[in-house]
């Protein structure tokens, strides 16, 4: 995404948990910003897939 700004569009990328996202920005603030915030995105979408659990481990059941 060319003038990436502060990563708005990139988290939203990362949470609709797209293939690959990229970002472009020149102004460094604005590149440290959008890291940590596309860091913690990343980190919260990992969080909630480790919540998650195969339908088969819900009733104690092998999965097959």
């Amino acid at each position: 995404m060319p003038f990436a700004g502060s990563g708005s569009e990139m988290v939203g990328a990362i949470r609709a948990e797209w293939e690959e996202v990229d970002g472009i920005e020149r102004e460094t603030p604005y590149s440290t910003i959008a890291d940590t915030r596309c860091r913690n995105a990343e980190a919260h979408v990992a969080a909630q897939k480790a919540k998650q659990a195969p339908v088969a481990d819900l009733f104690n059941v092998a999965a097959e």
